[in-house]
């Protein structure tokens, strides 16, 4: 996602980005979890989790990483993109924006994507993809509608310090096969 001159995300990067988020059935739940000081924000999620912590639906992320090298070269600079996320506003808008106000440290962000189907009241499913950040901050809140929601929606960047990606297959009964994981880590 682009940025104007003054640091925030292009309007025009950020309705391609509802289009994105909004476009089609992906065939996925995604969730968030937002911990201030190890409390959960809520949001307006019914469903339960195996954590028993809440959750607040998203409609999509985007996020990326890439590497500056020459063909060859080993100790290329790594270079990570914020995590940015869309959803629904709802309860926990404000929560998420009191974050950008006083550039307080989230302390933890989880996202995490599970297969469509099955009983939503079951805690027993586990995520088939989860992306966890740590050392979290709200880099940029946008409020904005778009015709296809009609209802106001939020884009929400979060950097970090610890980003780690969990993925695994889902079964059938929603529990998942063996996880793989890839960390990345920046220096203090």
């Amino acid at each position: 996602m682009s940025m104007t001159s003054n640091g925030v995300p292009d309007p025009d990067d950020a309705l391609r980005m509802l289009d994105l988020a909004l476009g089609g059935a992906s065939g996925c739940d995604l969730v968030m979890l937002i911990e201030h000081s190890g409390t959960p924000i809520e949001g307006e999620l019914a469903r339960q989790f195996d954590d028993g912590k809440p959750r607040m639906e998203i409609a999509g992320y985007f996020w990326g990483g890439h590497q500056n090298s020459q063909s060859g070269r080993a100790a290329a600079a790594r270079a990570l993109s914020n995590f940015i996320v869309v959803r629904r506003t709802d309860a926990a808008t404000a929560s998420i924006a009191s974050l950008l106000r006083v550039n307080a440290e989230a302390g933890k962000v989880v996202v995490s994507v599970y297969k469509s189907g099955g009983d939503i009241k079951s805690t027993e499913a586990q995520a088939m993809l989860e992306f966890t950040m740590e050392k979290v901050r709200v880099t940029s809140h946008m409020l904005l509608t778009n015709t296809v929601l009609g209802v106001p929606t939020e884009i929400i960047s979060f950097a970090f310090r610890r980003f780690s990606i969990r993925s695994a297959p889902q079964k059938e009964a929603g529990a998942r096969g063996a996880v793989r994981e890839c960390v990345f880590e920046s220096p203090e």
